[in-house]
């Protein structure tokens, strides 16, 4: 089974531009633009990269340098994953350094080993977030000065005729409306035949598709501000929702939600959500210390409940007083758990069916963290871990325990036999050695509902650094911090 693709989109804290890091299979992209300029290298596989009818092959250790609003296509090449690393610079960027904002690129490839080794350092660098101001500064200056050191003066021959440039001003300025080639014709002074060849020579786009860039390109934005996906959509006159989506995932290559949670952390939580926690237990921590009371002795109570009366009374005195004090096992915190735990069982059904078995070398690593039975761990590649969000009183308890909620992500998390991996996130060797630790600690307990009453006692009780079974987790990270 392949890998999907996938899209990592990052926005320093202190700098103004926009990072890309993507893994691509079997995937293309229609003609498209950015009004940005791209500056980019490829780490490994190709791509087919296509402007104004010329195809380039773009290979490993290639520079891309796309002017900005360059319309362009671009497509994987044969089987193996194309991964490169991109940055987004705005023109009023790159003339805050280089002094003006009209500079293009001599070719959209460019061979040179060491500055393309470089620009991978810096876009590493920027994803940790580890930099302050000066230090982003100075970084984003080396970038633009690698990228524009070989950028020319824009010729002189005027492609744009001024019936092309009043349409593409109309555009700029009404493209939330939906208007029609008469109304763009009328206002380019020409007919609809004559504009709509002349704009497509000029702009390599057809003021249809140019108009659609253009709502894309403030949807980000929108986006990223908070906006709701429905507001989006009808503020900038896409037919609904899902056309919204379609046209966003078409062009931008993730998912709405994965562009908004990457580019609004800032790089403190970058680095800890991508290099360390991975999920989000750290917020069910933050979330269960404002539980008071009665609701934190119904979880404790709930899950003793878990894991039947033995479990219950081998407990001791404490898990009586929580019971009691909640209500007994009837709380709603009880049902949830019981409820959540026989959900598990069906996604564990489902990973293991769409699953993906371990490599030789995984399951090398799994065997020495100590899985019994590695042959039977998979791993499930989805745009978000599953969680049972249908069923309303769920998702409210779930909301509570910071399992789900506004400014919550997933990035992986096992479930049994199973490891589900978020989209986009990249499960390195060490975040991989995590979370079979995971699954080595639910195959020794006597059932998913035994691991999850530890876990929960252990996290109101500890607090996730510290917690005994995510301190085992984390030194495997430490062990296993490189791929043998």
């Amino acid at each position: 089974m392949e890998h999907p693709s996938s899209a990592s989109f990052t926005r320093p804290k202190h700098v103004d531009i926009e990072l890309v890091s993507v893994a691509y299979r079997n995937r293309s992209f229609p003609v498209h633009m950015h009004d940005q300029y791209v500056v980019g290298v490829v780490e490994s596989g190709g791509e087919t990269l296509t402007i104004d009818g010329t195809s380039y092959e773009v290979g490993e250790g290639d520079m891309i340098t796309i002017d900005a609003g360059t319309a362009h296509a671009n497509a994987t090449l044969g089987d193996a994953t194309l991964r490169y690393r991109v940055f987004y610079i705005r023109a009023d960027v790159a003339r805050s350094y280089v002094g003006r904002s009209d500079l293009r690129f001599p070719a959209p490839v460019r061979c040179d080993p060491a500055c393309a080794q470089r620009l991978l350092e810096l876009h590493r660098w920027f994803e940790a977030g580890t930099g302050d101001r000066l230090e982003e500064d100075t970084a984003l200056a080396e970038i633009v000065g690698i990228a524009f050191d070989a950028a020319v003066e824009p010729d002189r021959d005027d492609r744009l005729p001024k019936a092309v440039r009043r349409a593409k001003g109309y555009i700029d300025a009404r493209y939330e409306e939906n208007f029609g080639l008469d109304e763009l014709a009328d206002a380019a002074g020409v007919t609809k035949y004559h504009l709509a060849r002349s704009f497509t020579r000029a702009h390599g786009l057809s003021p249809l598709a140019y108009r659609t860039q253009r709502r894309i390109h403030a949807a980000k934005e929108m986006v990223l501000a908070g906006a709701p996906l429905a507001d989006v959509a009808s503020d900038l006159g896409f037919a609904d929702q899902s056309h919204f989506t379609r046209q966003f995932q078409s062009m931008v290559g993730i998912s709405r939600s994965r562009q908004v949670w990457s580019a609004r952390l800032g790089p403190v939580e970058r680095l800890v959500r991508d290099h360390t926690m991975k999920n989000s237990r750290l917020i069910i921590t933050t979330r269960l210390r404002t539980l008071k009371g009665t609701a934190l002795a119904a979880v404790a109570a709930a899950c003793a409940a878990l894991a039947g009366p033995a479990n219950a009374a081998a407990a001791g005195q404490d898990v009586e007083a929580n019971r009691q004090a909640s209500g007994e096992a009837s709380s709603p915190y009880a049902t949830f758990l019981a409820n959540y735990v026989e959900w598990v069982k069906t996604i564990e059904i489902a990973g293991q069916a769409r699953g993906i078995a371990l490599t030789p070398k995984q399951i090398e690593l799994a065997t020495r963290i100590g899985i019994e039975h590695p042959e039977k761990v998979r791993l499930v590649y989805a745009d978000e871990i599953p969680f049972p969000s249908e069923d309303p009183q769920m998702r409210k308890i779930g909301e509570e325990l910071g399992f789900v909620g506004p400014g919550i992500t997933n990035n992986a998390q096992a479930f049994g036999y199973t490891i589900w991996v978020r989209n986009g996130f990249d499960l390195t060797w060490s975040l991989l050695a995590h979370e079979l630790v995971h699954v080595q600690q639910i195959e020794r307990n006597a059932s998913f509902g035994a691991f999850v009453e530890k876990y929960m006692k252990q996290l109101m009780a500890h607090g996730h650094e510290n917690m005994p079974l995510e301190v085992e987790a984390y030194e495997a990270n430490r062990i296993h911090a490189s791929q043998p």
